[in-house]
């Protein structure tokens, strides 16, 4: 072939046709056989906030009829749906071909999940392992849906390695805008919930959470007024929190679950921790503070650049419970961990593509070795979730590849205090654990904290109980069984005439955490970005806000866009998110079904290769490279399907250059649509 020629053609069609914006697509088209898809849902309401999202899922499935999908729902126990979601299974593909004679319940895995994602407000912490086209479960990562788009990897890594705000900003709205055109997810809403506590406790930040306790108190006037007889004989010094979630490991490295992560925010330290400007009146601008470490990093060149050694100086005066005290080898010992495959942490996946190492620079600075700049490095090491500073001097002898079976992943209570269990450096130590009752954690008066006036208004004990049940929950607050707890699921009406009781305060907060459908990009189907903004345009999300949220105590909803929630401060506040349109999703379904076999071309995405939505040299370069071939030579890459065959002759020829050439420009499904 002669590509002079060829690049001299192209440019001449380009210019005759003036970038023509093709004819808008009517809904009419072929009449489908439905495609049958599946959602798995847990019957338990552990994973999703609110609830199990059994009622929105139905919601969905009787919608998704409009556009041609009949959705099979498949409810598990819990632990069987985690594993088929997140475990050894979330990389099979679900049944692409829509055979339910081929469907294996626990193999072929899943097309649709619904669930929560909570991300820190700071930054992007349990961001990077859900979007990086090669954070996939094969090489440690936690992209379920396997999105993979090239482009969204350069915008979001250009926004993470710069250190200008302005710069930063830029790259994520252009990164959201981009995550919206080719949605791994339809982010249903965001909403303010309600929830209850204690009159008397003060000073907990829901969003912030267990992170920072520095202002958590009782008011002692306020509990002697409201407190009844069986909450006295307590005292004030002493809170109860409700529990949901099982305990299955004390090492901080095999963190699982919300009842772990918060043992560790109370035995152990991280670098950093998120707070807010004013816990107690919950207002004001989030930020990171230094914990363990004594200040902020100073950025230097290194061995992979300009920025990518992050140099830390270690706060001097922390002691483990067993006195010893910290230094820099406990803080970069446990970090190479944390990056070290054979330990196991499950923090692995945040950290391997961020920390190549730390090393000790005397005894309190640390270099953290990065691949690149990091934006968020603060939030990154501010978190909880299996990265709490160990101590080096109770396991340095211990092999890293039997820490998870070791006496002191199973034992609370630490060696100093008679028992196998792990030293800790936080405000509270483990005096008694009852499996599934509660778990008693008593203050340290050598806390090292108390001297920078972190937690000196701690109660004397905290006591993590167990209430699995909603409905006991809220039943455990009114009576102040517990003085507050997770997940407090109850009717909007409930809260509200609850507002007026001298014994609680009723608070609506907006909740920190995407809510989505999840869609397994593994189903060749899915795969088509077409398919998927069709999907995203048919939930009914106005119905779930009147009809399901409010009984979950969301008082108010409003639709979500990517997993970037409103708490973090690069939102998007421009960027429209997608509404409820049955003619709009059938125009973007039809695009995928015109692009198949036996179908009228000229209704279909005539030029778009990529099925980007939009007509452009990208779809040029795939049809020059598969120029010649046939169906059956085209590779499926999950997340960017291809068809360069535009009037579906069953080979890639001049033909199809001619239809790309004569609809440059066109958006699909209509104009301005992307």
């Amino acid at each position: 072939m002669n590509w002079r020629h060829f690049l001299a053609t192209l440019i001449c069609l380009i210019m005759l046709t003036s970038f023509a914006a093709g004819a808008i697509v009517t809904v009419q088209g072929p009449v489908p056989e439905p495609i049958i898809m599946w959602a798995v849902v847990t019957t338990n309401p552990f994973f999703g906030f609110y609830g199990g999202y059994h009622d929105v899922l139905y919601l969905i499935q009787d919608e998704l009829e409009n556009i041609g999908v009949d959705l099979r729902i498949q409810m598990y126990d819990d632990f069987t749906w985690y594993d088929i979601v997140w475990d050894e299974k979330w990389n099979v593909s679900g049944d692409a071909d829509g055979n339910p004679g081929t469907y294996t319940y626990g193999v072929d895995g899943w097309d649709f999940f619904v669930g929560d994602w909570t991300p820190w407000p700071t930054g992007y912490l349990w961001i990077d392992e859900l979007v990086y086209s090669w954070n996939t479960p094969d090489v440690g990562g936690f992209n379920t849906m396997h999105w993979m788009n090239e482009e969204a990897d350069e915008l979001y890594d250009a926004a993470l390695t710069t250190f200008d705000p302005a710069e930063h900003k830029t790259h994520m709205w252009d990164w959201q805008e981009l995550f919206m055109h080719d949605p791994p997810i339809a982010n249903m809403y965001h909403g303010y919930i309600y929830g209850g506590r204690a009159a008397y406790l003060e000073g907990f930040e829901i969003s912030v959470w267990f992170q920072d306790l520095s202002e958590l108190t009782v008011n002692v006037t306020k509990f002697n007024e409201v407190a009844p007889p069986s909450r006295k004989a307590i005292g004030p010094n002493t809170l109860v929190y409700g529990v949901v979630e099982p305990l299955w490991a004390w090492n901080p490295l095999f963190t699982l679950t919300y009842t772990e992560e918060q043992v560790r925010d109370m035995t152990h330290d991280t670098l950093y921790r998120v707070s807010r400007e004013d816990l107690t009146g919950a207002s004001g601008k989030y930020y990171t503070k230094p914990t363990i470490a004594a200040d902020y990093p100073t950025w230097m060149d290194g061995p992979n650049g300009p920025n990518t050694v992050a140099r830390v100086p270690i706060r001097q005066g922390i002691t483990w419970t067993d006195g010893v005290p910290l230094n820099a080898t406990d803080v970069a010992w446990s970090y190479n961990l944390v990056v070290d495959v054979m330990a196991k942490s499950y923090a692995y996946c945040d950290f391997a593509h961020i920390l190549q190492e730390a090393v000790v620079v005397d005894e309190y600075t640390v270099d953290f070795i990065c691949y690149a700049p990091r934006y968020d490095f603060t939030t990154i090491f501010s978190s909880d979730w299996g990265v709490q500073i160990l101590p080096w001097h109770q396991l340095k002898d211990i092999d890293r590849r039997d820490f998870g079976s070791h006496a002191s992943n199973f034992d609370p209570i630490p060696v100093s205090r008679g028992g196998e269990g792990l030293e800790g450096t936080g405000p509270y130590v483990v005096t008694s654990y009852t499996s599934d009752v509660q778990i008693t954690l008593t203050k340290r008066t050598d806390y090292w904290g108390h001297e920078y006036g972190w937690g000196t208004e701690l109660p004397d004990t905290f006591i993590l109980k167990w209430v699995p049940d909603a409905a006991d929950r809220l039943l455990a607050l009114q009576s102040l069984e517990i003085d507050f707890g997770e997940y407090s699921i109850a009717p909007v009406e409930t809260w509200e005439n609850m507002m007026d009781w001298p014994t609680l305060n009723v608070r609506l907060d907006l909740a920190d955490s995407s809510n989505p459908l999840w869609m397994n990009l593994d189903n060749s189907i899915i795969s088509n970005r077409y398919v998927r903004q069709a999907i995203a345009h048919i939930i009914p999300y106005n119905l779930i806000y009147s009809e399901i949220l409010p009984s979950w105590g969301i008082k108010t909803a409003f639709q979500g866009k990517t997993f970037i929630t409103p708490l973090i401060e690069t939102f998007h506040t421009e960027l429209e998110p997608f509404e409820y349109n049955i003619t709009v999703a059938q125009m973007y379904m039809n695009m995928w079904r015109y692009a198949q076999e036996d179908t009228d071309y000229t209704l279909g995405p005539v030029g778009d290769a990529d099925f980007s939505g939009v007509v452009r040299l990208d779809d040029f370069i795939t049809w020059a490279t598969n120029f010649g071939t046939e169906p059956a030579d085209w590779t499926f890459n999950p997340g960017n399907d291809i068809d360069p065959d535009f009037d579906n002759s069953g080979t890639v020829n001049l033909d199809d250059f001619i239809e790309w050439a004569a609809n440059y420009g066109t958006y699909y499904p209509f104009e301005g649509a992307r």
